[in-house]
């Protein structure tokens, strides 16, 4: 009995010393495409990779298309000063094991300037709760900018892009931001359309008020917008441009609160596709995508980023907004969140007890 079992032990053992040869060989080709892409040669070049202090901040007197604030200087005066006394002794939240990384999505039509983020989502990786935190920040804010006093908090980008976002975003809510990741609407298009569309549930009346947003932005690519007009709603794939004009709408429902819904949900979706995209179809995407972006995540950074990027694919999702319901109120043409209670609740959520 014992000889007829030998060959099976031995048989099973071979088994699993494969499999545990294919794991190592996965895991390492896996390490050193990661390692391939933050250790190229021109990685500044070739990757969005742009050092925070050779930003282009708008000096003064240069045009720069933000919205008015609506608010006399007065009462402009009254809220700030309110505000501060209600902030000033909360701290600034910092933990090393929580990475937050803004995502800015900005509305440009030329390269005369920084653009207006339009679209501005911090994505809260927490490793001990394995979550992941999608918070958006609605573009009419109450924002208090460094050197430009009270305005809309998508002015922020506008005047000094990516860095001047994130301090923004640091001292008027107390959190800290480690990097962050912009992108305008043409570059999102063709990140879509590498990954092969998007499934969304749009409804009718969604689907119409798309259109327009669709006729815009093809004629600013110089294609026939007839091809991607909506004739309906439903569980519609998607190419690029009709996933962009849906996340864009805001005429339809509750205007930019459920705007920023919709971009939540069209993020989603890219992170479930990107969970089930071959190694061929990432190594495409990446090498298509790290041109298209701005970022400040230099290359070690990055690299540890993506030496996880696997297992944070696999967390759960929270979403948010701020600001969020029953915690703001509005004046003018901005909302004004009730600043110590959004504070500690966005605290809370993002870091809770750790």
């Amino acid at each position: 009995m014992r000889k007829s079992r030998g060959p099976k032990k031995n048989n099973l053992l071979i088994k699993v010393l494969c499999v545990g040869l294919m794991l190592l060989i996965i895991v390492g080709v896996l390490a050193a495409y990661s390692f391939y892409y933050v250790t190229l040669k021109h990685y500044h070049e070739i990757s969005g990779y742009i050092d925070d202090a050779s930003v282009v901040t708008a000096v003064e007197g240069t045009p720069v298309d933000t919205d008015s604030i609506g608010l006399s200087a007065q009462e402009t005066n009254e809220i700030s000063a309110k505000i501060v006394a209600e902030t000033d002794n909360i701290e600034k939240v910092d933990n090393d094991k929580v990475i937050n990384i803004l995502l800015v999505g900005v509305d440009r039509r030329d390269d005369k300037w920084n653009g207006n983020s339009d679209t501005m989502i911090l994505v809260s990786v927490n490793p001990m709760k394995k979550k992941i935190f999608m918070i958006s920040f609605m573009r009419d804010l109450y924002a208090q900018i460094e050197g430009r006093g009270v305005h809309r908090l998508n002015a922020a980008y506008a005047y000094g892009a990516g860095p001047l976002l994130v301090k923004t975003l640091e001292e008027n809510y107390k959190v800290h931001i480690d990097n962050y990741v912009s992108v305008d609407f043409n570059s999102m298009i063709d990140i879509i359309d590498i990954l092969g569309g998007l499934d969304i549930d749009i409804t009718d009346e969604e689907a119409m008020s798309a259109n327009a947003q669709i006729m815009e932005m093809c004629e600013n690519r110089n294609i026939n917008p007839e091809e991607y007009f909506f004739t309906s709603g439903g569980i519609l794939h998607c190419n690029g441009c009709q996933a962009v004009a849906y996340a864009r709408l805001r005429a339809v429902g509750n205007s930019d609160y459920e705007r920023t819904q919709r971009q939540r949900y069209v993020l989603e979706l890219i992170i479930d596709k990107m969970k089930s995209a071959s190694f061929l179809k990432l190594d495409k995407l990446a090498h298509t995508i790290l041109p298209m972006v701005t970022h400040n995540i230099d290359e070690d950074t990055m690299y540890r980023y993506l030496n996880h990027v696997i297992e944070y694919m696999h967390y759960e999702i929270k979403q948010d907004r701020i600001p969020y319901n029953n915690m703001f109120s509005s004046s003018g043409g901005i909302l004004i969140p009730v600043m110590p209670d959004t504070i500690n609740r966005l605290q809370n959520e993002l870091y809770g007890n750790e």
